[in-house]
């Protein structure tokens, strides 16, 4: 390949990492736009008691979710990874067996946390006064995990082979109903909290629905046969080697948060309240910066599937230039209109002042838990999550809760508590830099090495 032909190659590879962004850039982000159009709603009609129930579940509810959604992650990685190496039946056949997961995974979830949410919620010392409610809000959102596995599995397999379009559309729709649902719930129902999340049942029901019926209009080996999906030995153990280290680090992030919920909780409502606001502001953020994760991923592990040295190191290195280029300036967003943001979810200057407290910190860091995200899904297009797995335990729920158990208990504030997020990301970014380098090194030296001596 000469110089300009290189050239050529990278600056499409540029703007095709981009047109594949974004799109999981505006599902992510517009799925949290419809979460905070049913705060706002919430707020409207029920007031910031109901926001606070709702608010304590967040942490306990991501935790169950992100396990499966990592999952899915793994499945997306291991297509991708067919696809390159142009296996067609083990395509097929990975994306039959990401279904099945699918749907045994989002079980699980809603049978345990129907099992084992009061208890949790009880020793994350959510206060009494909303306990009742939130434990309501739970069990009926609990539902809603199966319809959410099917959705974010069979949007992992339209992914791997590029499609990043269509999910947005399903997610959409979704929204649409989800938004619907809701005001007829709590504005013209006038229902109780547990009743809210009847409206994400019915939407990701929805929302699974439309991706199934995409699935089962695709050609040759990217045909979804319902009759077909099955567990294939072989795929099961590379969706699982790659998807549960990333659903349990999603876990373990999701843990820590219960960690720092549990610490949140020591404050009084209106700062239970306007930490439940910026968990939204929060969660967009977090959404730009993460979408990279998943171009890392797809598009490394084409690579890693073709053996392409330089096209991985270029992979990698034009997701994190998007990456950091995307999260600094959603960041700079969020800083000028903070107040004006929080003003939509909560009531109260005192709790507005809370949620901005904590939005001070993380706007212009973000990047950093982008960026280990990002080395995070090269190491998972090695078939290496594990590693990722072990930083990230350190990183976000050994630094966090060491954190909440000393610092926090000397100063007891909101700055307090949330200087911990950028120390967890630096510490996790340096961690998985290191693994990043060892492994690649010695997975493409020793495939250069065998090309020598060939």
């Amino acid at each position: 390949m000469t110089a300009n032909q290189a050239a050529k190659t990278k600056n499409r590879e540029i703007i095709e990492i981009l047109t594949f962004t974004l799109p999981i850039i505006l599902t992510n982000v517009s799925q949290n736009m419809f979460n905070i159009i049913d705060q706002i709603i919430v707020r409207s009609y029920s007031g910031d008691h109901a926001i606070a129930a709702i608010g304590a579940t967040s942490s306990l509810s991501s935790l169950f979710v992100n396990l499966v959604i990592g999952v899915s992650v793994g499945a997306s990685a291991v297509i991708a990874r067919r696809i390159g190496s142009q296996d067609k039946v083990a395509v097929r056949n990975s994306i039959h067996t990401s279904m099945g997961l699918g749907f045994l995974g989002g079980l699980a979830a809603c049978l345990i946390c129907l099992l084992l949410g009061r208890p949790i919620l009880m020793l994350m010392k959510t206060p009494k006064t909303i306990l009742g409610e939130a434990v309501g809000y739970l069990s009926v959102l609990s539902v809603s995990y199966l319809p959410q596995a099917v959705y974010n599995f069979s949007a992992a397999a339209l992914r791997a082979r590029g499609d990043t379009k269509r999910p947005l559309y399903f997610l959409a729709v979704a929204g649409v109903v989800k938004t619907g649902l809701t005001f007829l719930i709590v504005a013209v129902m006038g229902a109780d909290v547990a009743w809210i999340p009847l409206s994400t049942v019915v939407s990701f029901t929805v929302a699974s629905i439309l991706a199934i019926h995409a699935l089962s209009k695709q050609h040759g080996e990217y045909h979804l046969r319902l009759l077909d999906i099955r567990l294939h030995g072989r795929e099961v153990k590379d969706i699982m080697a790659t998807g549960v280290p990333i659903g349990l680090m999603n876990s373990f992030m999701s843990l820590s948060n219960v960690v720092m919920q549990s610490a949140v909780n020591s404050f009084d409502e209106p700062g239970i309240a306007g930490i439940a606001g910026a968990n939204h502001v929060n969660n967009t953020l977090y959404n730009v910066a993460n979408s990279f994760s998943h171009s890392s991923t797809i598009y490394c592990s084409m690579r890693y599937g073709a053996n392409d040295r330089k096209g991985f190191k270029r992979s990698l290195a034009i997701c994190l230039a998007w990456m950091v280029f995307c999260s600094l300036m959603a960041g700079a967003v969020v800083f000028r209109f903070r107040r004006e943001l929080l003003s939509l979810f909560v009531n109260g200057a005192e709790a507005i002042e809370y949620g901005v407290e904590w939005i001070n910190i993380i706007c212009f860091t973000y990047f950093l838990s982008g960026a280990q995200e990002t080395f995070r899904g090269a190491l998972s297009a090695m078939n290496r999550s594990f590693y990722p797995m072990l930083s990230q335990t350190i990183g976000y729920f050994g630094v966090r809760t060491i954190w909440t158990k000393t610092y926090f208990v000397s100063h007891q504030t909101i700055t307090a508590l949330y200087l911990s997020y950028p120390i967890a990301w630096i510490v996790t970014l340096v961690l998985n830099v290191i693994c990043f380098f060892i492994f690649f090194r010695r997975y493409f030296g020793k495939k250069q090495e065998m090309a020598r001596l060939s």
